[in-house]
């Protein structure tokens, strides 16, 4: 198994904040804020969802399974649009 590389984890603060920032600059102040409140009135629990998606795999599991994904992407060639 290949050694983990550990990174900085940015503040969620400042990754909303340059989100909200991009999503201005691409869609517009009204087209962000409608995004925002839809996405913000959500009431998913999301660590409910994970456990219920990944309940059973290990670590090492989800692991084996992001990079075999990965090569399966990199064999497939892509579609060409036309």
């Amino acid at each position: 198994m290949p050694a983990l590389k550990l990174v900085d984890v940015p503040e969620p603060q400042s990754i909303r904040e340059e989100a909200f920032r991009s999503l201005i600059k691409n869609l517009g102040i009204s087209k962000a804020a409608f995004f925002a409140r839809e996405c913000m009135s959500q009431k998913e629990d999301y660590v409910k969802l994970k456990d219920e998606i990944f309940a059973n795999q290990s670590l090492d599991e989800m692991f084996q399974e992001i990079q075999l994904q990965r090569k399966s992407k990199q064999r497939s060639p892509r579609k060409q649009k036309k």
